[in-house]
């Protein structure tokens, strides 16, 4: 998959999702052990900017996933955003304990979203 192509599969899911008030900007990483597994994610910027960077490396099949999975986490940013403003508030013996429990459940919802997502299109195909 090109740059152009990843871009593309973006963008589509970012108006599937409603998500155009959202300037998502797209990369893609290569490089020796730039995996997409690992290389995929979202950066957040001020305001509704976001950058979503993957590997080269990965099949046209595991870009696409990666697009879905990373644009989930951008439908999701606010409502992670508010938690972690409310877990600052907590005694800060527990912030980094609930923080960590914050992302972890927010990458958990992602990848349970992405499977059944993916898994509705392939019904339909």
């Amino acid at each position: 998959m090109t740059e152009k192509q990843f871009h593309r599969e973006v963008q589509r899911w970012v108006e599937r999702f409603r998500l155009q008030e959202w300037d998502v900007q797209t990369e893609m990483l290569e490089g020796e052990g730039v995996s997409n597994e690992d290389a995929s994610q979202v950066l957040f910027y001020k305001g509704h900017l976001a950058l979503i960077a993957t590997g080269k490396s990965g099949s046209a099949e595991d870009q696409q996933l990666s697009a879905l999975h990373e644009v989930l986490h951008i439908a999701l940013h606010r409502l992670s955003e508010i938690a972690h403003r409310v877990a600052k508030k907590l005694p800060e013996e527990l912030r980094a304990e609930i923080d960590e429990q914050i992302q972890m459940a927010e990458e958990a919802t992602v990848i349970r979203l992405t499977r059944g997502i993916t898994e509705l299109l392939e019904e339909g195909s």
